[in-house]
């Protein structure tokens, strides 16, 4: 009987048996896209809310209207909600370092690619398209999710 060739891992047997990198990715992705979601529907609603404003420049910008507080806090809330998002579909990774540094991840990149798709697409098309921005991502995040579902299940059948 021959003996099994030692592992390429730098860890050797300490190497983890199960690979969480699928079900990390997609719980990533599935996070960027909600917190796109998020702020499609949040630009959306501000720009509802100043839709008669007279205002020119940002100096003329009344830092305690509700609708820049609104922005503002639902900003920070956008992030959140794309960072839970993820963090609630990796529950397999048993590491909250992990799982925390990738869910931040979502909630940074969610952000920079929420604020940059809302900035374009209410530019090009008008704050109606952001609807179809909303729809389109929150189609998306369900569709990423339901992946890292897929991938949480097979995580946990592998570890039982």
């Amino acid at each position: 009987m021959t003996t099994p060739p030692a592992s390429p891992n730098p860890l050797g047997d300490l190497a983890p048996k199960v690979d969480l990198v699928p079900l990390a990715g997609w719980s990533v992705a599935a996070g960027i896209a909600a917190a796109v979601a998020w702020f499609a529907a949040l630009t959306y609603l501000t720009s509802r809310m100043i839709a008669g404003s007279t205002i020119a420049s940002p100096a003329q910008v009344d830092p305690n209207a509700f609708s820049t507080n609104f922005l503002v806090y639902g900003a920070l809330l956008g992030m959140a909600f794309g960072a839970t998002v993820s963090w609630t579909l990796m529950r397999e990774v048993a590491s909250r370092y992990r799982r925390g540094g990738l869910s931040l991840v979502a909630a940074f990149a969610g952000a920079a690619l929420g604020i940059v798709l809302t900035a374009v697409t209410e530019h090009a098309l008008g704050p109606t398209a952001l609807l179809g921005l909303l729809v389109l991502a929150l189609a998306i995040a369900v569709w990423l999710g339901n992946k890292a579902r897929v991938a949480g299940a097979a995580t946990r059948q592998a570890l039982s």
